[in-house]
């Protein structure tokens, strides 16, 4: 089981295509995607790339947890 939706380096994250990242969160989602799911990882993805510049590290989107481990 994939624990989060996206993962990344912030640098290939900022240049990899808003469409790609979206298709990954998109593919990974196990419920029905609603269009306000859609509109808020679209606008997530925007705001992201803009305010990551000059950090380095890893994006991880959308992290899963296994009911025994969410408390």
């Amino acid at each position: 089981m994939k624990r989060s939706y996206y993962q990344n380096a912030i640098d290939a994250f900022r240049i990899d295509d808003v469409n790609s990242v979206f298709g990954k969160l998109a593919k990974n989602h196990q419920h029905e995607l609603e269009d306000q799911q859609k509109k808020a990882w679209l606008k997530q993805i925007e705001i992201l790339k803009y305010s990551l510049t000059d950090i380095q590290g890893n994006i991880i989107l959308n992290f899963l947890f296994r009911e025994s481990e969410s408390g």
